[in-house]
């Protein structure tokens, strides 16, 4: 509402540019600074653009609008990884020469180890990992170890060859698993094959004896198919924004504003979205929640782009003094748990956008705005022949508002208000019909109020704004036309006032 100070331009810019004046009418001997101008809204539309919330529709219609984004509430990521797993290793073979050998014999040992993935969301029959490590680590009694080979018929390389990786003994083998992907015959499980080549001569124990582990670290999946649990994500907004409606007290109630919730969910899963909190808030004012009741459920479907997801017309009661907007809920991806098998990816994200509009569509049952004008007639000869000023002040407003305005003027050292310019509050009326509607006042000030006028530097302005029960639409080529003369009246000979 900042363009309610078309009636003179912002007190940050010079208010009484005179080269902008087309006509003066002036009676007596003096010619003071003053005439006529037409300012529309597109005028002061520099002031609002300051403030990213202000917009046009394609017909000219002002607009506030506000929209805040996340993109990334639930992403794959969040939840495809397994938590860092250790596993021991025993193994043990019977000993198929107890005894000393003449000779050496070369055997090779083919133990098995099961490594199951524990997760409480996923369940996985096939994979590709993103990045991650098997650390394997073994030690034996049998001290004629030539080679270990650890197989897997589950796990391949990127370039679809079957896992296979030399370990050392008595020491810890990093292998990374960047890029292999697996099947599972069984959810969540994979199968490593010991591949023990070693030498026999004179070892008699019976058993041949492994020791070690099996760590997996970092493992992180990068595709998967199989079954995904519920999996909750809480979010919370809290994000200030600037109303551009500067010096403004009190309420506006908007007609027609929208609140449009925007969501995207390219997990093939279905979500639900359950609000707890969605509400505007201020210092010092009163809270106004966006909807009825709380909490309020939504089911997201699959969309690779953002799609509404609700778009509600509100006919909303605004105050000024409103700062930020908060908002707070859980993401339910895949609510009932686990059911059909899926195939998601780790780039799959949920986001939400929420968006409010609200067109300058408003009824305003008694605004109060602010503001000051700068103002400078030092340049202005006032002698003491002047007895009075009779100051006619007309406007000509396509403005859908009333206005009740008075301007007070200041002692140029302290700021105090020395003297009011109507003696009553002046109302403008506003056209609702769009043709233009004429007011005019006259406003009679003697020497003394004069002189109070010469000394100001700054007029404070008041204006109460009153839609007069209208609905009414703000647009840019709305505007008030001022027109003002100025009768001198003079004391004393005026043929001196010519020498």
């Amino acid at each position: 509402m900042t363009v309610l100070a078309l009636l003179t331009v912002s007190c940050n810019k010079n208010r009484f540019d005179f080269s902008e004046l087309n006509s003066v009418e002036v009676s007596g001997q003096w010619k003071l600074p003053i005439g006529s101008t037409y300012i529309t809204l597109d005028r002061v539309l520099d002031q609002l653009a300051e403030n990213e919330m202000v917009s046009y529709d394609e017909s000219g219609n002002i607009q506030v609008s506000y929209r805040y984004a996340m993109d990334t509430v639930v992403t794959g990521t969040d939840f495809m990884h397994f938590d860092d797993m250790f596993y021991d290793v025993s193994l043990e073979a019977e000993n198929p020469y107890p005894f000393v050998l003449e000779e050496p014999i070369e055997g090779v040992l083919h133990l098995e180890r099961e490594v199951v993935l524990e997760s409480e969301t996923l369940r996985l029959l096939s994979a590709k990992i993103r990045s991650g490590q098997f650390l394997f680590e073994l030690t034996s009694t049998l001290g004629n170890i030539q080679e270990i080979i650890v197989k897997s018929p589950n796990i391949f390389d990127a370039d679809g060859a079957s896992f296979e990786r030399s370990i050392q003994l008595d020491g810890v083998t990093p292998v990374d698993l960047s890029g292999v992907h697996f099947e599972a015959q069984e959810v969540n499980t994979l199968r490593l094959f010991y591949e023990i080549h070693y030498q026999a001569y004179d070892f008699t124990a019976p058993m041949f004896e492994f020791y070690g582990s099996i760590e997996v670290r970092d493992l992180m999946v990068q595709e998967m198919s199989g079954w995904v649990n519920s999996y909750p994500t809480d979010y919370r907004i809290d994000s200030a924004f600037s109303l551009p409606f500067d010096n403004l007290q009190g309420a506006l109630n908007f007609v027609d504003a929208h609140f449009v919730l925007y969501t995207r969910n390219s997990f093939d899963l279905p979500c639900l979205l359950r609000i707890d909190t969605a509400l505007l808030y201020g210092d010092d004012v009163e809270n106004v929640q966006i909807f009825d009741q709380y909490p309020l459920s939504l089911y997201l479907a699959y969309s690779i782009d953002y799609e509404d997801l609700m778009d509600e017309s509100l006919h909303i009661s605004l105050n000024t003094g409103l700062q930020a907007l908060l908002s707070s809920g859980t993401f339910i991806l895949n609510p009932n748990g686990f059911g059909e098998s899926v195939t998601i990816y780790d780039t799959a994200t949920i986001g939400i956008a929420a968006e409010g509009l609200l067109p300058m569509k408003f009824n305003i049952p008694g605004v109060m705005y602010n503001d000051t004008v700068d103002l400078d007639l030092s340049e202005v000869d006032a002698p003491d022949l002047i007895k009075e000023v009779q100051l006619t002040m007309i406007f000509e407003s396509e403005l859908p508002f009333n206005l009740e305005a008075q301007f007070f003027t200041t002692d140029a050292e302290t700021g105090m208000v020395t003297d009011s310019l109507f003696s009553n509050d002046f109302l403008i009326h506003g056209s609702f019909d769009h043709s233009p509607v004429s007011t005019e006042s006259v406003v009679l000030m003697t020497r003394d109020r004069f002189a109070n006028l010469m000394a100001t530097k700054q007029l404070l302005m008041r204006l109460v704004v009153d839609t007069g029960h209208h609905d009414v639409q703000l647009n840019l080529q709305d505007g008030l036309r001022l027109t003002m003369k100025a009768d001198v009246v003079y004391e004393g000979d005026l043929t001196d006032l010519e020498k």
